[in-house]
């Protein structure tokens, strides 16, 4: 009797393609771009943020002004 080789891996049921190995090569490679994107994501995540802090804080100046021109009305 004689077994086949397979390309999967028979512990996690995946492809052999994703192996830890791969992805250390992967990493070391391209340490700079990896580091570049994460940067330039970092960077997009503080913009979002920067973004909806300013139109949380302009909704509320726009909020209050409505409430204080609604008590002049009925004062």
């Amino acid at each position: 009797m004689s077994f086949q080789k397979t390309n999967t891996d028979v512990t996690t049921g995946g492809s052999r393609s994703f192996s830890p190995y791969l992805i250390a090569f992967f990493i070391q490679n391209y340490r700079r771009e990896i580091v570049t994107v994460a940067i330039f994501l970092k960077s997009a995540i503080n913009c979002i943020e920067f973004y909806y802090s300013i139109s949380l804080i302009w909704g509320a100046v726009k909020k209050r002004h409505a409430l204080k021109n609604m008590a002049d009305e009925f004062s």
